[in-house]
């Protein structure tokens, strides 16, 4: 049971727990949080871990995808984590590890009480996923009394539509009420949903400008390589001509270099790379018509937390000076910058 962004009254659980057909339900909170480390985030997943451990089968199942954990021990003790074996082991992390986590109260340190090792994990936002008792989730992430979805199991022997009519009875209209589309599918349509929101890709793009009688042709493309399954991968480019305009000519040297007009007929080259969603490399390169001069720009951009980003930027101008571009040699640069955002 859902309601979209307002979130589900916490109060509904105990109401629902007396439904007749109703035998269990549990609340959820998801939540993605930055962590203290760079460009890192987590999915966090608030359960109810002393609930009904056939709500969650994936996590308290035996075997190897067992969290190995004591229940308990784990509520008693507010900053408890959970989280899979991929993501701890990619940075260094056991259990007794401790990192930051971005709450609504600022970087609060929590701890890592167990390990999962579930392949289904590893479909979900690259596998950066943790668990976390549901009632903390809920204060960390300043949910208030409220949970994001609540789910809930029937009874044995119930049917479906009756279970389904009772809780609208309780719960009254505005909420959604939906049945995973099987017992044991539940956990699939997580790792669905979450592909479908969070899809991994990786894309590189250049583009490429000659001058040609008259005209500054360009040709741009990129690729976009789709690690998810459900997103195609494919090649976009796009070809232009523009008419040039002004020269930057020997007899008019302004004391301000213009770039874009001192380059328009140059050849020149651009490539990006975005790793991943928080950094940037570009570099752009533009070569005078004369083949005297030449220009080289650089630039890396990384997010560091969700409100400081680094930026540099490097500007080279070279050549022979008796080219009027390569003059402003003078105007080359390295500039490192930390912005702030609020």
């Amino acid at each position: 049971m859902a309601a979209g962004e307002a979130g589900v009254p916490e109060a509904f659980i105990e109401k629902l727990q007396a439904v007749p057909q109703v035998r269990a339900a549990s609340p959820v909170i998801e939540a993605l949080a930055e962590t203290d480390v760079a460009a890192t985030r987590l999915l966090i997943v608030g359960l109810d871990i002393t609930g009904d451990a056939a709500m969650q089968p994936w996590l308290f199942r035996t075997g190897e995808g067992s969290a190995e954990v004591d229940p308990i021990a784990f509520i008693a003790q507010p900053d408890s984590l959970l989280m899979t074996r991929s993501f701890a082991a990619a940075h260094g992390w056991a259990i007794g590890s401790k990192l930051g986590l971005h709450t609504v109260d600022g970087v609060k340190a929590f701890t890592v009480r167990g390990l999962l090792s579930d392949e289904s994990l590893e479909k979900i936002y690259g596998g950066n996923v943790a668990v976390m008792d549901v009632y903390g989730a809920q204060h960390v992430f300043g949910r208030g009394s409220t949970v994001d979805r609540i789910e809930i199991a029937l009874t044995d022997g119930a049917a479906l539509e009756d279970g389904r009519a009772a809780i609208r009875s309780v719960v009254g209209p505005g909420y959604t009420v939906d049945p995973p589309s099987a017992r044991g599918e539940q956990f699939e349509d997580l790792v669905k949903s979450y592909q479908t929101l969070y899809p991994k890709m990786r894309m590189v793009g250049a583009d490429f400008a000659a001058p040609w009688r008259g005209l500054l042709w360009k040709v741009e493309t990129a690729y976009i390589d789709a690690v998810s399954p459900h997103v195609t991968s494919a090649w976009t480019y796009a070809v232009q001509a523009e008419k040039t305009g002004d020269k930057l000519t020997q007899a008019k040297r302004p004391d301000t270099l213009d770039l874009d007009r001192a380059t328009r007929d140059s050849v020149s080259g651009h490539v990006a790379w975005n790793p991943n969603p928080r950094q940037t490399v570009s570099a752009e390169w533009f070569v005078h018509p004369s083949g005297k001069a030449f220009v080289t720009r650089l630039l890396y951009s990384r997010n560091l937390y969700s409100t400081f980003r680094a930026i540099a930027r490097f500007l080279w101008i070279g050549g022979s000076q008796s080219d009027p571009l390569a003059r402003y040699n003078v105007d080359s640069y390295l500039t490192l910058q930390l912005r702030y955002s609020f």
